[in-house]
């Protein structure tokens, strides 16, 4: 019997505020099926903020997903 590799789907998602007490610092951080792949500072992070409160479901991930590559 083969084993068939069943491709995993990718879920994105978000933290914030992220604290960062070494340099004072607020992150948000985006992570890919629960692996960090984008933190970003405050001020580069509130326009992404302000689309992400208005966005539902597909659109964040959409969005989200842009930050991966």
């Amino acid at each position: 019997m083969t084993k068939k590799q069943v491709k995993k789907s990718l879920v994105y998602t978000y933290d914030y505020p992220v604290h960062d007490y070494e340099d004072n610092s607020v992150y948000l951080v985006i992570y890919c099926n629960g692996k960090n792949i984008k933190s970003l500072k405050n001020e580069d992070a509130q326009w992404l903020l302000k689309v992400l409160e208005i966005s539902e479901g597909l659109d964040i991930q959409a969005l989200l997903s842009s930050y991966h590559y």
